[in-house]
């Protein structure tokens, strides 16, 4: 079972959060291939062909499961600054994990810390107790999303991520409802 999401997404301020469409794949694709991003946010290395099809192919059968629950950001003009992802939802365990990830033009911005915001927010408010985040240890922007936030870090787990053609430990965050 998958959480509801709004059919027009979620506004924050000057952003739009809403579930990617063939037409961004362009706009996405070089974060699918650059390591700092791709292989943090877990993101494998498609190109556009690639992401196009497994748009097409399998991530409606991953939506319904609530395995992967992909969004882009837009800022007003219809620019894709980044994207934010809901993930690997436990329904038994009252948890779902978020995954950020922005494109250079969109660091430093706020805009991860809203984006963020706003879904954690919106599961709690579903009845999702945990939401969980992991981060590289070295991901200081990242890393100060989670804090500004109020998120706790639980611990480290080792060997988690991809990263760079090999394995990095990682972070792991959490943030309960009504904290």
């Amino acid at each position: 079972m998958s959480l509801p999401f709004p059919r027009g997404g979620f506004r924050v301020d000057e952003l739009l959060i809403r579930s990617p469409v063939l037409d961004d794949v362009t706009a996405i694709a070089s974060a699918f291939l650059d390591p700092d991003v791709g292989g943090e946010a877990g993101l494998p290395p498609l190109n556009d062909a690639e992401l196009r099809a497994f748009m097409q192919r399998d991530l409606p059968a991953m939506q319904a499961s609530g395995f992967l629950s992909p969004f882009v950001i837009l800022e007003r003009g219809g620019t894709i600054p980044g994207g934010i992802t809901l993930h690997h939802y436990d329904e038994q365990r009252s948890r779902i994990e978020v995954g950020y990830w922005l494109l250079p033009t969109g660091r430093g911005r706020g805009i991860a810390t809203r984006a963020v915001r706003t879904l954690a927010n919106h599961v709690h408010s579903n009845g999702v107790v945990r939401l969980e985040a992991v981060v590289r240890l070295e991901n200081e922007r990242s890393i100060r999303v989670l804090e500004r936030l109020g998120f706790t870090r639980e611990g480290t787990l080792r060997q988690l991520l991809r990263y760079r053609n090999g394995r990095a430990d990682a972070y792991i965050y959490s943030l309960l409802a009504g904290e």
